[in-house]
């Protein structure tokens, strides 16, 4: 079962933003005050009265009521009517918020919906919930004789609901506080499955016994002062009732962490403070709703968190909505959506729609390019402007490769160096796009990549090195064929180009620099380079070609990644 829309009316600042559809990880972009949180807590107060968040009782159509017993322990996910309800309408004693959550059932869910609540469904099962002034009304919100029958089975519907998803709700403001609450509750959560053992009664026992003289003694003590106030008093007297003592003894608990100095979580950083309570949330939601759908509601994942924190936690968000629905607020790039731009939900001037393209999600978050990136959607990552010579030629020997290249949607972008690496990823993704890398299977290039990856930042999904068989280290020219390069090399150096040596296993540049020396050249990086940029515009001038048969394997690997990415058809180089 998953949520796939929700309908927000009359909701703070939201008037109507109507089925905005929602997926594995959903984000709400737009500038501040315009509806974002609104729409999110709206989300977050319909599944927490659904599933016993709820002070009021909720009513159904077939006269039942149900009050939920403990709802205080979730209090950040109450409607109060006097705040939620806009202003404007609350002159009238009607007035009311209503949202209405679509869910989608799997096979077995509607095999089970069948056994619970003896009525069977194709396709989705809306459900409306109006939040008046002191009580909550459910309904089905499907027209004609099927809405008719559900809406008398309201009660079972909404217990089958909630017994089959929940939802955890995440704030934007995450400190130690948060975290101690909510290792309090797990704390009292386990503590209290061992309050029937007749030890733990025992012990309770023994703590009263200590206990009560003193308390006794107190509560004299009291009574004579009172009596002078209030002469009619016979008696005051202080107890610990038994509840109250276990409750107590639940409720004893603290965090420390140990990052290299073990101390309290209240003396650490905010970004650790943050990141820890989040944790603690997801653990907690796991624990809570065990064997259930969870839907995690997330406010401002950035909040507090360093940029290298901010990367990895889009990816630890990414991997938790492959099991678990995530929707979230941010004014961060990083969260949104690339593959898919209407995943991204545009929030402003109190609506709400699915964007349609990436432009439409960086104009919102007012992300400023190069005009040579306006259009990119994947930005391929080289080492240098030779590498982007030849590669240029030899992507558009696929035709829609090629044509991502010319519209813009695939831009090439130059690192000077591969220690630049970090540094251009988190560029390129704050701006939001896609990155993919393609370096030197030497020391810097292996060296960039595992910098990138322990920052969170680029996956080895999103990379490719030259590898070549038989050597330490290759480069992009490694990969071409001897003859492409074998003149450029005997008018440079006056000497022919050896395919056999004792330098054969070495890199194309160092074997360069091994015929300069032999010819009595200079040898330098500034020396070599004109040379890469010769044999960079012959291998242009081939294109694919040019690659030596038995070594085009990166280069396949590299035109199947950025054709996944830009959701094109995988084709065979010409």
């Amino acid at each position: 079962m998953k949520l796939v829309s929700v309908t927000v009316e009359n909701f703070r600042s939201i008037t109507a933003a109507r089925k905005i559809p929602l997926s594995g990880l959903t984000t709400l972009v737009g500038p501040n005050n315009e509806g974002k949180s609104n729409i999110l807590r709206a989300l977050v107060f319909a599944m927490g009265h659904l599933t016993g968040a709820r002070p009021h009782p909720i009513r159904f159509r077939d006269g039942r009521q149900i009050r939920a017993v403990n709802w205080r322990a979730r209090e950040s996910m109450r409607y109060h009517w006097s705040n939620d309800c806009p202003l404007k309408l609350q002159k009238s004693g009607d007035s009311a918020s209503k949202i209405t959550l679509e869910f989608e059932f799997s096979d077995k869910d509607i095999s089970e919906f069948y056994t619970a609540v003896g009525s069977r469904l194709n396709g989705t099962l809306p459900l409306s919930l109006l939040f008046n002034k002191d009580s909550v009304n459910v309904s089905i919100a499907k027209p004609g004789r099927g809405g008719k029958a559900l809406n008398a089975k309201a009660t079972r519907i909404a217990q089958f609901l909630a017994s089959k998803i929940d939802i955890q709700y995440i704030p934007a403001v995450r400190t130690a506080g948060s975290a101690v609450q909510i290792v309090e509750e797990l704390v009292a959560g386990e503590l209290a499955k061992i309050e029937s053992d007749p030890k733990y009664q025992q012990a309770l026992a023994d703590i009263s016994a200590l206990q009560q003289p003193v308390l006794e003694a107190l509560s004299k003590s009291i009574t004579a002062t009172m009596r002078g106030f209030l002469p009619n008093i016979k008696k005051a007297s202080i107890v610990i009732p038994e509840q109250d003592r276990s409750f107590a003894l639940r409720g004893i608990s603290s965090i420390s962490l140990d990052d290299g100095v073990e101390t309290d979580i209240g003396v650490k950083g905010d970004g650790v403070q943050s990141l820890a309570a989040l944790a603690l949330m997801r653990h907690s939601s796991l624990s809570r709703s065990e064997g259930k759908e969870i839907l995690i509601a997330l406010e401002e994942p950035e909040s507090h968190l360093h940029p290298a924190a901010i990367h990895q936690l889009r990816n630890v968000l990414g991997e938790l909505s492959s099991h678990s629905q995530v929707i979230l607020t941010t004014h961060n790039p990083i969260f949104t959506n690339r593959d898919d731009p209407g995943q991204n939900i545009i929030v402003v001037k109190n609506r709400a729609y699915p964007a349609r393209t990436v432009k439409e999600v960086r104009d919102i978050l007012g992300v400023h390019l190069d005009d040579n990136l306006t259009s990119a959607e994947v930005v391929l990552i080289v080492e240098g402007d030779d590498d982007r010579i030849a590669l240029t030629s030899i992507l558009s020997s696929t035709v829609s490769l090629a044509n991502a290249l010319k519209t813009g949607r695939l831009a090439i972008d130059v690192l000077a160096g591969a220690g630049n690496l970090t540094h251009r990823v988190r560029l390129h993704a704050d701006n939001i796009c896609k990155v993919h890398a393609f370096l030197d299977d030497d020391a810097s290039g292996r060296s960039a990549l595992e910098a990138a990856r322990k920052d969170g930042v680029l996956t080895n999904e999103s990379a490719n090195l030259t590898m070549v068989g038989g050597k330490q280290e290759a480069e992009l020219e490694d990969l071409y064929r001897g003859e492409l390069y074998a003149a450029t090399i005997k008018a440079e150096c006056g000497l022919d180009w050896q395919s056999r040596g004792t330098d054969e296993n070495k890199k194309w540049s160092d074997r360069v620099r091994n015929i300069l020396r032999r010819a009595g050249k200079p040898r330098s990086d500034a020396d070599v380079m004109p040379i890469k940029l010769k044999v960079a515009n012959a291998a242009a001038a081939s294109g694919y070609p040019c690659l030596q048969p038995n070594k085009t394997g990166p280069i396949d690997s590299l035109i199947n990644s950025l054709s996944d990415k830009l959701k094109l058809v995988s084709e065979k180089p010409n």
